[in-house]
């Protein structure tokens, strides 16, 4: 599918990925305040402090959808395909 990828200020790029299972997406003011002036949350130029990812990210974090797999390291317990 094609995402709206934050690289840089002033620099979002449509790229390729994987499909999810997406039923809901929503652009919000810090998204397009990131894109205008540079991120305030997302680090592009070191390492996010939480998973590592350094560059690009696709924008972002609100969305609903549909549980497809749930992977070995879940630990809720309460994730199923179809939620």
């Amino acid at each position: 599918m094609k995402v709206a990828c934050f690289h840089d200020t002033n620099d979002v790029r449509i790229e390729q990925t994987p499909i999810p299972s997406v039923k809901f997406v929503g652009i919000c003011r810090t998204d397009a305040h990131e894109y205008s002036h540079g991120t305030l949350i997302v680090p592009m130029k070191e390492p996010q402090p939480v998973n590592g990812h350094c560059g690009a990210t696709i924008m972002r974090h609100e969305f609903s959808g549909v549980v497809v797999e749930v992977g070995e390291n879940v630990c809720s317990g309460n994730d199923k395909p179809g939620d």
